[in-house]
């Protein structure tokens, strides 16, 4: 990979889902720039953080909003949430803050269970892997 390609991760909260995103991210390709936000973030539960020791990472911009993310460039944007809370996004807010980055939404419930976290870690992978595939990233 010659150039740094820069990918911010946003969910509700930016304790769950966006976390663990940017953690397999990083370790399935280093080499990405990651940063994350929170619509209304709060701190990381201790099963995240869990996932992340195994995972050897470190927590992303715990708690950042939405505006941390317009400050320095992005390639990509992925929002994880359900289609429930995806109507509580200001998509047009971030398009006009972030013309240029490609968009995308991940349909994914916020884990409630050990259980349910490591399906979501499984799902995360496969997406990521499928998408820096086709990125010609690993």
């Amino acid at each position: 990979m010659t150039q740094s390609v820069h990918i911010g991760f946003i969910s509700q909260h930016n304790a769950i889902r966006a976390q663990l995103a940017a953690a397999l991210a990083h370790h399935i390709c280093p080499e990405l720039v990651i940063r994350c936000a929170g619509l209304t973030p709060t701190p990381i539960p201790e099963a995240t953080h869990a996932v992340l020791r195994r995972l050897d990472a470190e927590p992303v911009s715990e708690l950042d909003r939405i505006e941390a993310l317009t400050a320095s460039p992005l390639d990509l944007l992925i929002i994880i949430c359900s289609p429930k809370e995806e109507a509580l996004w200001p998509e047009a807010s971030l398009q006009e803050r972030l013309p240029e980055v490609e968009t995308a939404i991940w349909h994914m419930g916020e884990p409630t269970s050990e259980e349910a976290l490591a399906h979501l870690e499984i799902e995360l992978a496969e997406r990521l892997r499928l998408l820096l595939q086709a990125r010609h990233l690993i």
